[in-house]
């Protein structure tokens, strides 16, 4: 299992000392620091913000998270990012979102918990590898990858 360690942290040489060696997961609700995770990561991953931007009753700019993806995928560190989701949305507003989606296969797709594993089988039919990714309760939104 690998764990990625969120951010956004307080300062540059708080962000190279929590993700240095380690995995780090930025937030296209907060991507400032993602130079640095490049940098300083074993490797790192790309969250689409949405909750953070929901919380604040923002809308996500979709065309520009995948523009950011776009920007970092081919990046040496890349490891992957997670399809746009709509947090307060329906089985068909997400089954949508994933099939907009526009590049390729590196990707999670980050479900609510009381989403059916089951949803797993088709997303893995519709991009060729299936990733599941479960957030677990730690501070700083650190997540972990399993498959």
């Amino acid at each position: 299992m690998i764990h990625y360690h969120g951010g956004r942290h307080s300062t540059w040489q708080v962000a190279v000392e929590i993700w240095g060696r380690r995995h780090a997961l930025v937030s296209y609700a907060d991507p400032q620091q993602n130079a640095i995770a490049a940098e300083v990561a074993q490797s790192f991953a790309l969250d689409n913000g949405a909750f953070s931007v929901w919380k604040q009753g923002i809308a996500v700019d979709w065309k520009g998270y995948y523009s950011w993806v776009e920007e970092w995928w081919r990046h040496p560190g890349f490891d992957w990012a997670v399809i746009p989701d709509v947090i307060d949305g329906d089985e068909t507003a997400n089954d949508e979102l994933v099939a907009e989606w526009p590049l390729g296969k590196h990707v999670a797709h980050h479900r609510a918990a009381d989403r059916a594993l089951a949803d797993a089988a088709p997303l893995s039919n519709q991009l060729g590898e299936a990733i599941l990714l479960h957030a677990q309760s730690k501070s700083r939104g650190d997540m972990a990858l399993e498959g």
